[in-house]
C-alpha cells in the first residue's frame, strides 16, 4: 500500500510540475507547428484551463514569396475540447 501511494504522489508531482512550467515549454510547441520559412519571435500565454488557453501576445515572422511578413496579434483565446 506505501509503494502505491508513493507513486501516486510522485505521479501528482510530476504532473504539477508540467502544468507549472506550461508557460515554458507551450512556445516550443507551437514552433514546432509552424511552416518551413517562419519563426516564432515571442509568445506570452497564461496557463492552460478546462476549456482553452489565453495568449498575451503572440509575434511570428516568416517570408513568402520574397517578402519578409511580421505578425503580431494580442489577446488571444485558443479553445479547445
Amino acid at each position: 500500500m506505501k509503494v502505491l501511494l508513493k507513486l501516486t504522489l510522485v505521479l501528482c508531482f510530476v504532473l504539477l510540475g508540467t502544468y507549472a512550467a506550461a508557460p515554458l515549454w507551450l512556445p516550443n510547441i507551437l514552433a514546432s507547428q509552424l511552416p518551413p520559412g517562419w519563426k516564432l519571435e515571442e509568445m506570452q500565454s497564461g496557463y492552460p484551463g478546462v476549456g482553452g488557453i489565453d495568449v498575451d501576445l503572440l509575434q511570428i515572422k516568416g517570408e513568402h514569396g520574397g517578402t519578409d511578413i511580421e505578425l503580431r496579434a494580442s489577446g488571444i483565446r485558443l479553445e479547445y475540447r
